[in-house]
Formats: structure tokens, C-alpha cells, sequence
């Protein structure tokens, strides 16, 4: 069984080179071993996406290439780990960026508002 955890961003963009949600074990900075679940290798058809190393980029590629090119460890993921979900992931986020839990007073327009003053007028 194999424990991970995802590792600080700072950390992540200094080894990969690569953006948060744009992350790809495909030409990173570092030569960082790449683990594979074993769920995806036993995937019929066989095929997966991954990162494409931007954040609206994804490669689509066969399990048995991918096994082929990158040589991953292939393991199952430890079952008493809990990572943070992507919406924990992104409070977490947003609570470390310092944005205020309710707007100031001083808020920016929005389109709305920019509708409103179309139809005021």
C-alpha cells in the first residue's frame, strides 16, 4: 500500500514547474517518481486523462503507453489517508490568500450592476 499527500504549492510549482491544477508527471523539472492506481491499469477501455501541464489542458492517453513512457510504480492508494477535497482544498486556499468571508463595503461592479444602469438610462 502506498501513503501520499499532496505536497505545498510553493514545493509543487519548485519541483514540477508546473501551475496549481496544471501539475503533469510529462517534463517536469525534477525527475520525481510518478505512482500509478492500480484502479486505472485494471480500467477497460484502456485509457485515462491527466494533467496536460495548463490548467484548462488535458492529455488523453492509453494506460499501456503511459505504463511504457513514464515506467509510474503502480500501487493502490492507502485507504486510512483522507486528502482534502477539492472544495476543502480551495478554503483552504482562499482563507491562506486572506480574502474576507463577506465583501466590504467597497465591493467592484458587476455585469448586473452594469444592466441595471443600462435600463436606469
Amino acid at each position: 500500500m502506498i501513503a501520499v499527500r499532496l505536497a505545498a504549492e510553493e514545493t509543487s510549482v519548485n519541483l514540477t514547474g508546473y501551475e496549481h491544477n496544471a501539475v503533469t508527471c510529462i517534463g517536469m523539472k525534477t525527475d520525481i517518481p510518478v505512482i500509478l492506481d492500480e484502479a486505472i491499469v485494471k480500467r477497460h477501455p484502456d485509457f485515462f486523462w491527466l494533467g496536460g501541464g495548463e490548467v484548462d489542458l488535458k492529455l488523453g492517453i492509453r494506460t499501456s503507453e503511459f505504463i511504457n513512457f513514464v515506467k509510474p510504480f503502480i500501487g493502490r492508494k492507502a485507504e486510512n489517508i483522507k486528502l482534502p477535497s477539492a472544495n476543502e482544498q480551495s478554503i483552504n486556499e482562499i482563507q491562506r490568500w486572506g480574502v474576507p468571508k463577506k465583501p466590504t463595503g467597497d465591493r467592484e461592479p458587476s455585469n448586473e450592476d452594469w444592466l441595471d444602469d443600462e435600463r436606469n438610462h
